[in-house]
């Protein structure tokens, strides 16, 4: 775990990793211009908490934009047929 966000340290820090080809990253402008720094050909990718992050805000925002702003909810039987 690196120990610091400021840019040279990061960049320094990865260049010491050449052979990385893919990093996972947060969506930090440093991170991003530190790894297009040091490893200009590395693909740069989301990491899992903001993939599901973004993709839950923006469910949230399309389902606000499409869904009435009340909705009914209908209980039915909760018998389950064999």
């Amino acid at each position: 775990m690196l120990e610091s966000r400021e840019q040279d340290e990061v960049i320094e820090w990865l260049k010491s990793y050449s052979n990385i080809k893919i990093v996972s990253r947060d969506g930090s402008f440093t991170y991003h211009n530190s790894i297009s720094t040091a490893l200009p050909d590395a693909i740069q990718i989301s990491n899992r908490f903001h993939l599901y992050k973004n993709l839950t805000d923006y469910a949230i925002e399309y389902l606000k934009k499409h869904l009435k702003k009340n909705v009914e909810v209908i209980i039915g039987s909760t018998d389950i047929a064999d």
